[in-house]
């Protein structure tokens, strides 16, 4: 098993939310498949967006409860 380098993690990372949405063409999708086996410092990040990918699919059919919008651009806002 080989260690990937550093510009294979910044390729792979970069192409993660790709990868999980599935709108990788067949090769990058093997190449990034082929990295996270392989790395342990790139694995952690796939298994948690992922898992937050999923929890995302999961609340997309609830409705979003009144005043949550404004609440979140007001938030936002004051941040700046």
């Amino acid at each position: 098993m080989t260690k990937p380098d550093m510009n294979s993690c910044e390729t792979a990372l970069a192409r993660l939310w790709a990868f999980i949405d599935g709108e990788l063409e067949p090769a990058s999708e093997t190449e990034v498949q082929a990295h996270l086996e392989v790395c342990r410092r790139c694995y952690p990040h796939f298994e948690f967006q992922h898992a937050y990918f999923r929890a995302l699919r999961r609340l997309a059919d609830r409705p979003v409860p009144p005043g949550l919008p404004t609440a979140f651009l007001e938030r936002l806002r004051s941040s700046e």
